[in-house]
């Protein structure tokens, strides 16, 4: 009977071991999933700004490339009404004077 007893204890003690070791188990590896996670986090943010930061570059160039066609657009309109104005000045001039003088041309 003592036999059965020590024996029902041993296994009461195994038992007791096992949990005390499975609950340090879960622990550990609450804690690497934890340190995991954090560390996929910290991934992911790096790599977001990365991206953010290609994308931003990559509206800027578009930006200025946008902004330098316009100027030139603007630039080469200016000049094509500076050419108009000089070939044609005189004959607007005329024109404006005989409106006011009341000329008809």
């Amino acid at each position: 009977m003592e036999s059965i007893i020590n024996k029902i204890i041993e296994i009461d003690r195994l038992a007791e071991e096992r949990l005390s070791q499975a609950e340090i188990r879960k622990k550990d590896i609450f804690a690497d999933t934890q340190r995991e996670c954090r560390d996929l986090e910290k991934k992911i943010r790096h790599d977001a700004e990365v991206r953010i930061t290609e994308i931003e570059k990559i509206n800027r160039q578009e930006y200025e490339a946008a902004s330098e066609d316009l100027s030139k657009k603007y630039s080469d309109e200016m000049n094509s009404m500076d050419r108009y104005f000089e070939s044609h000045h005189e004959i607007i001039e005329n024109r404006i004077f005989s409106e006011i003088v009341g000329e008809v041309i």
